[in-house]
């Protein structure tokens, strides 16, 4: 007779769930996980139903700071009473929103849960680099320790890259007990992003870019995501007719990124709002180059998602970063596109000028992002290490 396997819980907390999470809770479902998800919005396309259960609780609100922080506190008091409900279960805690991770080795104490602890961003780090709290003021120590207890109470640590690896570690270097962090990159589902002809692809055609040689950002208009950098960029490359830029996305600065662009008045630049998840796949894949920035004080702390979608797409990757970053490993590995220091616009239309006018270039680069996704950074591969680490849990 057969042997019945008893499936495994689990419960997932995650403030704003987005479409790679989504995919490690889907493959945790098929390896025989019973999972529940609380989450404050559920980001998922037209047809998809999810092999989980879902719970909505307090959507996160990121502008002012004061809303961010209240929507925080309201989920994590939400979350307390999961954690609570499923104490049996193994959790998986998100750094989203750091209240979350800080608050969980109590109810560990007091309840003996187990967890794992997923950084996304390393806290209270980032808060410092954004001006948000004074570095090494008495709020700053506060939140260390409180991100220090979590990182050495969790059963085990997934982080991004390699360089967040190294300031999680430098947090809890001088302690006993020193719990295993793994790394685990983000990926692109590189079956729903490929490489796509502009000749067969509607967002080409809607925008005029079929026969254009088209510079993209996609993403959030942030503070550490200078675009006004990229604007100037533009302005250099005016004197190339078939040039396009293309600014998709919004954010905490968008109105005052619409209110340069309007003074600008580029002729080559082409702004549109976020696209409907259905519409993504032509938009990303329209780019010949995609702008993938991080600020200086982001290094180490953060990873740009983007990325991936970018390499799933065959783009040439342009990296808007400081050296060392995992950005410069993944570009330097696969020659898949060309680093350019942040804040200088001279140099990134030098670096944008050369590939308009080497399409052979492009062409090699284009190629070797697809491969990189495909080896590397694809749904399958990357779920699968998350699955193995939470059944080996």
């Amino acid at each position: 007779m057969k042997k019945r396997v008893r499936p495994y819980k689990i419960l997932a907390i995650n403030q704003a769930t987005s479409l790679l999470f989504r995919s490690i809770l889907d493959a945790l479902a098929a390896s025989g996980a019973d999972v529940h998800l609380l989450t404050g919005s559920f980001e998922n396309e037209k047809g998809y139903v999810p092999a989980f259960s879902v719970r909505l609780a307090c959507v996160l609100k990121k502008a002012p700071a004061w809303r961010r922080i209240w929507t925080w506190s309201l989920f994590t008091l939400e979350a307390v009473f999961e954690l609570v409900k499923y104490r049996e279960c193994l959790i998986i805690v998100v750094t989203n929103p750091p209240l979350t991770p800080w608050i969980t080795p109590l109810i560990k104490r007091l309840f003996g849960i187990h967890y794992v602890e997923l950084i996304y961003d390393v806290y209270p780090d980032i808060m410092e680099r954004m001006g948000m709290i004074r570095p090494g003021g008495i709020f700053s120590k506060c939140l260390r320790y409180l991100s220090t207890q979590s990182h050495l109470m969790a059963d085990h640590i997934i982080t991004l890259s390699d360089d967040m690896k190294s300031t999680i570690l430098r947090q809890i270097s001088e302690k006993e007990h020193t719990p295993q962090v793994t790394v685990i990159p983000n990926w692109a589902d590189t079956n729903l992003l490929r490489p796509l002809s502009k000749d067969e692809n509607p967002f080409a055609k809607e925008h005029d870019l079929v026969d254009k040689f088209v510079i993209m950002y996609s993403g959030a208009f942030g503070a550490s995501h200078d675009i006004p950098n990229l604007l100037e960029t533009a302005k250099l490359l005016e004197d190339l007719p078939n040039i396009r830029f293309v600014l998709i996305g919004g954010g905490t600065k968008e109105h005052d990124v619409l209110k340069l662009v309007l003074k600008m008045s580029l002729s080559n630049l082409l702004v549109l709002p976020w696209q409907p998840i259905d519409n993504i796949k032509y938009s990303l894949s329209c780019a010949d180059c995609h702008i993938v920035s991080q600020d200086e004080s982001m290094a180490g702390v953060s990873v740009p998602s983007k990325i991936f979608t970018s390499l799933a797409v065959g783009s040439v990757i342009i990296a808007v970063a400081p050296p060392e970053t995992q950005l410069q490993e993944i570009i330097e590995k696969y020659h898949c596109g060309i680093l350019v220091p942040p804040k200088d616009s001279g140099k990134l239309a030098h670096v944008l000028r050369i590939l308009y006018q080497n399409p052979a270039l492009c062409k090699e680069m284009s190629s070797n992002s697809r491969l990189a996704a495909e080896a590397e950074f694809n749904t399958e591969i990357c779920t699968r290490k998350y699955v193995n680490i939470i059944k080996s849990l």
